[in-house]
């Protein structure tokens, strides 16, 4: 894992994941013909972001992370990103995770010369599992780190023990925590 494009940010836009920041467009990455092959979700108490979940052609390309998942504004034809999203999968080696999450934290807090602004444990509903999160908050938004260990149950309905960082803005951030889950 290596933060060197990191050194100094003091601003979001200055963190990237796989190269993606927040404050970008996607367009500058690929077409719009790849970004609408991208499957499409919403968070259940408003539709104000899209996801946009990575497709096999992005996979090939990356060099950190498993996964990623960006999220704009709806109907945004210009598809500037409010959330980059990194997952990495840890399937039933939580053990694993929580090492790599303590690796990141390390190399966050030496590198950015800050150190986290909010630990807890989020536990899912209806028994799914529970998430370590680690934040770092700044004045135009934050980087949230965790651990996911899901229960044997949500295991096998195919949820997977994961390492998730995303970058994002600070409106998303408070549409996150005020809007998306109501």
């Amino acid at each position: 894992f290596s933060l060197q494009s990191w050194t100094k940010a003091d601003d979001i836009r200055d963190f990237q994941i796989e190269d993606f920041s927040v404050g970008d467009s996607l367009l500058n990455y690929m077409a719009k013909t790849e970004i609408n092959n991208f499957e499409k979700t919403y968070y259940p108490g408003s539709k104000k972001y899209v996801r946009l979940q990575n497709n096999l052609s992005l996979n090939q390309n990356l060099t950190t992370f498993d996964k990623l998942s960006f999220e704009v504004l709806d109907n945004d034809n210009k598809y500037v990103l409010h959330a980059v999203n990194g997952i990495l999968d840890y399937k039933n080696n939580i053990k694993d995770c929580y090492a790599k999450m303590e690796e990141i934290l390390n190399d966050l807090t030496i590198t950015l010369g800050k150190s986290v602004s909010n630990s807890y444990e989020y536990n899912y509903p209806n028994g799914r599992g529970k998430s370590k999160v680690n934040d770092f908050d700044y004045s135009n938004g934050q980087i949230r780190i965790w651990c996911t260990d899901y229960s044997k149950k949500a295991e096998k309905n195919r949820y997977h023990d994961h390492l998730g960082l995303v970058v994002q803005s600070k409106d998303h951030v408070f549409w996150i925590k005020n809007k998306a889950h109501k």
